[in-house]
């Protein structure tokens, strides 16, 4: 019997998590961990609760990325059946702080003297606390599927982040809990639903308050975004022999000759590695100086991804900024690099691991977030994954960047989940620090979001397309609440766990 509702509750949970996140709809988001929590609230064995957690975790992670196995084969260049295994060890660890937020909850109900409701309230905040304080490679959230609904909630994340939303859609799920399983008699079914319903309501009323007192834009900028559909220059190098390169940068240059002459952009933007040669006013090859030709000629001033040479003599995954024939410095090189696909952990200490694995990169990390100034325009540059990370970005808009641009590879991916989860993850950046951002990728999905969560045009995935768009923004370098004060929700969320631990060791203490 124990059995038996060990694997239920853990399935249970498991896909109603792994469901209810991009690319699907949070539709189990508020009672998602409902069967999960009652399960562990009922369980006296640490190592059941443990296990029971680490099931969901494994279940959600494997429905909601399992991508992973292409990113692993195509990136990383391993054989299917290794790409197999991977995808297993991401599923087993990706998501890990629901078992440790079980395993803490059980340790400490050990030590104290709660009632049910503060028992599951107990559970709620150490997972609220855990989901981003423990590291993961791809680091997501319930907060991010809230940019896919049409209620303007999201908006709130520019006072709490996407990860206090987060945090707010875990608490939910508290109240959920109280209404199937009678635990308060206060918390009832109708008292319940009209809690959510106020909470959703006040969340929705300061998104539309938050989006029409933003300053008005003073400044615009007209950019171009080419997305040639190229991603896996491994398939270009077979197809093209040494000549790919070449024969990319020739692609890319003709498609912004073409939409220079039709649109007039101040600013072209390539994505992720576009020009796949080192570039940069030290390198003096063919490709660099053939560009700066072209671009001359063209009229055209250039951001685009391409490679460096680090001082250390490895390689860095970098954008370099190109007004017409002149590098404008300093250009920026990737500070979050992809493990086991731009480097090897733990390769710093034990370096003859990469000989066991030559197929992986050993790019060269670069310093952090930084502002170049191109064209009279305070940019910032994030590559790739970055923009995961929030605080990544508030450090852009603290060093007084305008304009955020976000080059993306999304093309070792797939086309059915992760495009369209790390394009929302990256949005969501532009609502936290009410900066707009421009989002350049090699096969998709391109696409601009402005400082007030509006979506402009998005290309289609896996087809060559161009488009210009004007970009307002603003010259007054505002901060929002969650820019100065990035790291006070955990600060908050700690201080309930120590209130309910002070009043659990102090309930014991009376019996």
């Amino acid at each position: 019997m124990l059995k038996s509702k060990f694997l239920s509750a853990s399935i249970l949970s498991g896909i109603f998590i792994g469901t209810s996140f991009i690319p699907f709809p949070p539709w189990a988001s508020i009672f998602a961990f409902v069967p999960l929590w009652n399960y562990w609230l009922h369980e006296t064995s640490t190592k059941k609760i443990f296990w029971s957690g680490w099931l969901t975790q494994f279940l959600l992670t494997l429905i909601g990325f399992n991508w992973i196995i292409i990113t692993i084969h195509d990136f990383g260049g391993m054989p299917w059946a290794v790409s197999a295994l991977g995808l297993l060890a991401f599923c087993s660890f990706a998501t890990i702080y629901i078992p440790i937020s079980g395993l803490l909850f059980a340790f400490i109900r050990k030590k104290i003297k709660l009632s049910s409701l503060q028992s599951i309230l107990l559970i709620a905040t150490l997972l609220a606390l855990l989901e981003p304080l423990v590291k993961t490679i791809f680091p997501w959230n319930f907060g991010y599927t809230l940019m896919t609904l049409p209620l303007p909630t999201y908006q709130v994340a520019e006072w709490i982040g996407f990860e206090g939303l987060s945090s707010i859609i875990i608490f939910l799920n508290v109240i959920c809990f109280c209404m199937v399983y009678p635990i308060n008699k206060s918390i009832t079914k109708l008292t319940g639903g009209l809690t959510i319903v106020l909470i959703v309501s006040t969340l929705t009323l300061c998104g539309y308050f938050l989006k029409n007192r933003l300053p008005e834009n003073d400044q615009s900028v007209r950019v171009g975004l080419i997305q040639a559909n190229i991603g896996n220059l491994e398939a270009q190098f077979k197809l093209h022999g040494m000549g790919f390169r070449g024969k990319i940068i020739k692609q890319y240059l003709d498609l912004s000759k073409n939409e220079k002459s039709k649109n007039n952009p101040e600013i072209i933007i390539w994505p992720e590695t576009a020009a796949p040669t080192k570039l940069g006013p030290k390198n003096t090859n063919f490709y660099n100086k053939n560009l700066k030709k072209s671009l001359l000629e063209s009229d055209i001033s250039l951001i685009t991804g391409a490679y460096t040479k680090a001082s250390t003599g490895q390689t860095s995954n970098s954008v370099i900024f190109l007004d017409k024939d002149q590098f404008v410095e300093p250009n920026y090189s990737k500070t979050h690099l992809l493990a086991f696909g731009e480097y090897i952990p733990g390769s710093q200490f034990y370096p003859k691991v990469k000989a066991w694995l030559p197929q992986i990169s050993d790019f060269k990390a670069g310093n952090g977030p930084q502002v170049t100034i191109f064209k009279g325009i305070k940019f910032g540059i994030q590559i790739c994954y970055e923009s995961l990370f929030p605080r990544f970005s508030t450090q852009l808009s603290k060093l007084g960047s305008e304009v955020i641009v976000n080059v993306t590879n999304d093309s070792w991916y797939g086309t059915y989940m992760e495009p369209f989860q790390h394009m929302y993850m990256t949005l969501a950046r532009a609502i936290e620090i009410r900066r707009p951002l421009i989002r350049a990728t090699n096969t998709g999905i391109s696409t601009v979001i402005l400082s007030d969560g509006t979506i402009l045009d998005k290309s289609p995935m896996d087809k060559v397309w161009t488009h210009t768009y004007d970009v307002p923004y603003t010259s007054e370098q505002i901060q929002t609440f969650y820019s100065r004060f990035t790291n006070l929700g955990f600060y908050l969320k700690l201080l309930l766990l120590m209130g309910l631990i002070v009043y659990g060791v102090v309930q014991k203490k009376k019996l």
